[in-house]
């Protein structure tokens, strides 16, 4: 098995990291890889942004694509899975399988929009994001996975959820997947997710298949769910 593996927002690539290792541990013989996201110079052009971001990730995967011999299964987590839709639409012969897991595809819950709202503000004034990068060893102590999260990273959070509001965020029109791309796609989503409305999961659940779990939207931050996400996956393929 052949993977590769799209972060959300953070991109926080050490625990994406840590699960492509324990997917490698756990399926001898995958070889994955885990995308990371580009550093790329200001824009107010949302919909520039988000295919330079969508490119980067096309780059990697194709990179990753002559590396290994066979199809590629693809990972995406929150709003990775909306690159991912990307990359079917571009490496549909290369790809074997997209699981989107809890999606970040169309407009959030009430409280997505307001942590989408935050963070694009942060984005426009550069003394709130050198005073959140100076406070983080003392947020640490609220949320201890941000150790995790590099500086470098921190800093990419706050143009990308700039863009992804506005070309994600925004977006209430109907989730169409293309015909001929359904049977690759599987979904796995739980309730009351902030980033995964229940309007995207009903108009997917007719074109795709459609799972519940119970691991979180940040499932990626501790091995137990990961480790068991793994499992639903494995067993929904056989």
């Amino acid at each position: 098995m052949n993977f590769f593996i799209i972060p959300g927002n953070p991109p926080a690539i050490h625990f994406y990291e840590l699960w492509r290792k324990e997917i490698e541990q756990y399926l001898p013989g995958a070889i994955g890889l885990s995308s990371d996201y580009p550093a790329l110079q200001w824009t107010s052009d949302s919909a520039f942004f988000m295919n330079q971001v969508s490119s980067h990730h096309q780059k990697n995967f194709e990179n990753f694509c002559s590396r290994v011999s066979g199809p590629v299964t693809v990972l995406g987590h929150s709003l990775g899975a909306y690159f991912s839709l990307n990359l079917l639409n571009e490496c549909d012969s290369k790809i074997e399988n997209v699981i989107l897991i809890h999606p970040f595809l169309r407009t959030p819950t009430k409280r997505g929009k307001i942590i989408l709202k935050t963070v694009s503000t942060f984005d426009r004034f550069s003394l709130l994001k050198n005073m959140i990068l100076k406070q983080k060893r003392g947020l640490q102590y609220l949320a201890k996975d941000l150790r995790h999260v590099t500086e470098d990273e921190l800093m990419k959070t706050f143009p990308i959820a700039t863009h992804e509001w506005n070309i994600v965020g925004k977006d209430n029109s109907p989730l169409k997947i293309p015909s001929h791309h359904q049977k690759k796609i599987s979904l796995y989503h739980t309730e009351m997710d902030t980033w995964c409305s229940p309007q995207v999961i009903q108009e997917l659940n007719e074109q795709v298949k459609v799972y519940p779990c119970v691991e979180p939207h940040d499932f990626i931050t501790q091995e137990s769910y990961r480790l068991s996400l793994l499992k639903k996956i494995l067993q929904n393929r056989e």
